[in-house]
């Protein structure tokens, strides 16, 4: 807290954030509204709110305005094949930031292999980037990426 009081914040981020789970991490940050409400359609929001430490590659709005016309209208339609999508951007413990040159593979919830690299500086997971700065929650973090990762 500043010294009046109220909550200082860190990389776009509140930094009482920490107090908050994933999916009010979601809620509170307008760059994940679609992810927000895939989420809960999905059905995976009480996951998202359970302890321990997750890393969720969190696709912004602006990478699913990139999936072909109609496409998210129909994955919000099939509750399975939204869920399966997106548990391939969640990876149950921490993920932390590669040394450049030097790839890492972790897998995600739903089986898939995501392989963590930074490149040229650029850090990213598949070949998506990450585009926004870590969101700490109470039981994992938040990185922005710029494209929805496919589930296999």
């Amino acid at each position: 807290m500043s010294n009046d009081g109220r909550t200082k914040k860190t990389n776009g981020a509140d930094s009482s954030s920490e107090r908050s789970d994933i999916v009010a991490q979601l809620d509170s940050l307008p760059i994940y509204s679609t992810l927000a409400r895939a989420v809960r359609a999905a059905g995976l929001a009480p996951l998202l709110r359970r302890g321990g430490r997750i890393a969720f590659f969190a696709p912004t709005n602006r990478a699913f305005a990139k999936l072909p016309k109609g496409e998210l209208s129909a994955l919000l339609r099939d509750r399975e094949k939204l869920a399966r999508l997106l548990r391939a951007h969640i990876v149950a413990k921490p993920v932390t930031e590669p040394t450049a040159g030097a790839p890492t593979s972790v897998t995600s919830l739903d089986g898939d292999a995501l392989e963590v690299a930074v490149e040229d500086g650029v850090f990213s997971v598949n070949g998506a980037r990450v585009v926004k700065p870590r969101a700490r929650a109470s039981n994992g973090v938040l990185r922005g990426i710029d494209t929805v990762l496919q589930a296999s």
